[in-house]
């Protein structure tokens, strides 16, 4: 995907978007300073005050024992059910079988690869392609069912058979369940 060359302007930018929210917060403080005859900045003033005294309000509150207590026995309780939950997703989840990592091979001369699909709960073979054994490219089939690179031009000695090509995938898919 290709990045946009058209850059941001300036003042749509998120850092002077805050910028100019910051500076119209002070400007606007200054004026209601003005216009209510407090000395200049009191309001901000204030605020900070309020920011201190409740973070001091907070590091001094009177703890009792027995909230910590029961604040760690929730806890380890909460640990516990999301722990036993999350044992009982992974107990439900299927278990893929063994052939689903059988993606790709080489057969007859020719690098193929596929993949697989579950339907109406059952595992079927999906789209098969070949690669040119000279350049790697994948081959398409023409409207005869002939496979030519489409890169260097290469096309196999014998014809690809696909039917064959899925026949042997799926024998040797079944030869991995079996063993």
């Amino acid at each position: 995907m290709a990045k946009s060359t058209k850059k941001k302007h300036w003042i749509k930018s998120e850092w002077s978007m805050a910028i100019i929210g910051a500076l119209f917060s002070l400007i606007f403080t200054i004026i209601y300073d003005y216009f209510k005859s407090n000395p200049f900045l009191s309001t901000i003033g204030k605020f900070f005050k309020f920011i201190y005294h409740s973070i001091i309000g907070f590091l001094t509150f009177d703890i009792k024992v027995w909230w910590i207590l029961c604040f760690f026995i929730v806890l380890i309780i909460a640990i516990c059910l999301i722990n036993v939950f999350q044992k009982n997703d992974t107990t439900i989840k299927e278990e893929l079988p063994k052939f689903i990592e059988y993606k790709e091979d080489w057969i007859k001369g020719y690098d193929f690869k596929w993949n697989w699909y579950k339907n109406n709960g059952q595992w079927t073979l999906g789209h098969i392609t070949v690669k040119c054994p000279k350049c790697q490219t994948p081959m398409n089939p023409n409207y005869a069912q002939y496979y030519r690179c489409p890169r260097c031009n290469h096309e196999p000695e014998n014809q690809i058979m696909m039917n064959d090509i899925r026949s042997i995938i799926i024998d040797n898919s079944n030869r991995m369940v079996e063993s």
